[in-house]
């Protein structure tokens, strides 16, 4: 028997995370009826199809901002590299084609190149069924079928599932932000403050196209280096974290010892010349201990 195995060794398709909407209940076979088997390799991409289908069917019922997110993160690990590639060179083409061109340009351009191809097409197809027809048939347009269909261009039911989409997913980004700006997690809001910080200083520097291109190919080269080397970034940053606390901790003992030798050279200094707390306050308000009395 052979195996087909995925040669992307992907994650199991998500989402949603549960694995019970994954599962397939195996077909019962009774003694009585035998069944032709199949061939492995079709019925496990069968099978695949099948629980790839059941768990996109189940997408409109599920979290909108899980849907995203394992969206990103399925692009961002590379595990499809075709659709990873294709959304990195178009993210990058249409930020070049932005800086370079407006978009009246870009849209006007798009809508010259279409109609141009397609007038070429339809004019060489209807006078190429002329030459060649044998019982000088009427010509019949190439896009009839097209042109013909009752279907509505936008479906209404698509526009409001993506409208809600959107709104869930600014919905989401505002309660995240609220949580950092209100400061839920004191960590979190830290980590946050240094972000945008460094993005404020480089943005007075640095273009925001800039910062986009680079956002974008840390985003598409970190996260996958990181999985692929994951042990020895680990290690690396553990033994960094076990450093740096050393020190830490090293300068607060130094601290500490020299604040208490401090003290107590000036508790015995003021032993030697026969001060008291009470004497140094009243020096420090200039008025002596006789004043106060009187």
């Amino acid at each position: 028997m052979t195996t087909v195995q995925d040669p992307y060794k992907m994650r199991p398709a998500t989402p949603p995370h549960d694995d019970g909407l994954l599962q397939q209940k195996p077909m019962q076979q009774s003694n009585a009826t035998r069944v032709r088997p199949m061939r492995t390799d079709v019925h496990t991409d069968m099978r695949t199809d099948m629980s790839q289908s059941n768990v996109y069917a189940n997408w409109r019922n599920l979290d909108p901002t899980t849907v995203v997110s394992t969206h990103l993160q399925s692009l961002i690990y590379w595990e499809r590299p075709a659709r990873s590639l294709v959304a990195l060179a178009g993210s990058l083409v249409a930020i070049y084609l932005t800086r370079q061109y407006s978009l009246l340009q870009i849209g006007a351009a798009a809508l010259t190149i279409s109609t141009g191809i397609n007038l070429a097409y339809v004019l060489l197809s209807m006078n190429a069924q002329r030459i060649f027809s044998d019982n000088n048939e009427p010509a019949v347009h190439p896009h009839n079928h097209r042109l013909q269909r009752r279907d509505p261009l936008i479906n209404k039911q698509s526009v409001n599932h993506y409208v809600d989409l959107f709104t869930e997913i600014i919905e989401t980004i505002g309660k995240e932000i609220k949580k950092v700006v209100l400061v839920q997690d004191t960590g979190r809001s830290v980590a946050w403050f240094a972000v945008s910080f460094l993005v404020w200083t480089f943005a007075a520097h640095i273009s925001s196209r800039t910062l986009i291109v680079l956002a974008l190919l840390g985003g598409f080269t970190i996260p996958r280096l990181y999985q692929s080397n994951k042990d020895v970034v680990d290690a690396r940053i553990s033994q960094g974290n076990s450093m740096v606390t050393g020190h830490l901790h090293r300068a607060q003992n130094m601290a500490y010892q020299s604040a208490t030798d401090a003290y107590g050279r000036a508790r015995g200094y003021a032993a030697r010349t026969g001060t008291t707390g009470t004497d140094a306050k009243n020096t420090l308000n200039k008025a002596s201990v006789v004043a106060k009395e009187e």
